[in-house]
């Protein structure tokens, strides 16, 4: 894989964390990767009990303590820009979705 092993880490440790954390409904989690032709991609889904999107489309920290917590989305998606790939969070019914792809032929260029 053309990416260092601490990126990958952070990204989707920040990612399972956030879902674990903000898991709601039937308590779901599903984590898939796979790699189609030359994209790599990642889904990271949980179960929610209402919007998330709706009332924080820029995911913001709801922590009172903003100066120590609110910085894992934004790490992500620096990683996801270091290797030039795309990070897009939907809802679909009661499931916040997260999905990251690579183009494994311009992230091996980074």
């Amino acid at each position: 894989m053309p990416f260092e092993n601490i990126d990958i880490y952070i990204l989707l440790g920040n990612l399972l964390d956030n879902s674990i954390e903000h898991c709601g409904g039937d308590k779901q989690i599903k984590f898939i990767g796979y790699l189609k032709e030359n994209d790599l991609h990642f889904y990271i889904n949980n179960t929610i009990d209402k919007s998330i999107l709706t009332d924080n489309p820029d995911l913001n920290t709801s922590k009172k303590d903003k100066q120590s917590h609110g910085l894992g989305i934004l790490s992500c998606q620096k990683i996801v820009s270091k290797y030039h790939g795309a990070i897009r969070f939907t809802e679909n019914d009661a499931w916040f979705i997260c999905h990251i792809v690579f183009d494994i032929n311009v992230a091996v260029r980074h």
